[in-house]
């Protein structure tokens, strides 16, 4: 886990994988992540009220935002 020099709230996750058997095998990576719910607080700020979102940026880069 890394931190953006530029951002202190942005965190940066790498994952490394290896196949270790002696056969050919595909590997799934399915990373999980936990945000607090947030948005089903009675909070009075709109912004506070949106639900997380995340979606593939590139073939290696999914990106989130919890508000």
């Amino acid at each position: 886990m890394a931190k953006d020099g530029d951002d202190p709230e942005e965190l940066n996750f790498r994952i490394t994988a290896y196949n270790r058997s002696n056969a050919p095998a595909p590997l799934h990576i399915i990373p999980q992540f936990f945000f607090r719910n947030t948005w089903s607080w009675n909070l009075e700020s709109e912004a506070d009220k949106e639900k997380p979102t995340m979606y593939k940026e590139t073939e290696n880069t999914i990106r989130m935002k919890h508000y």
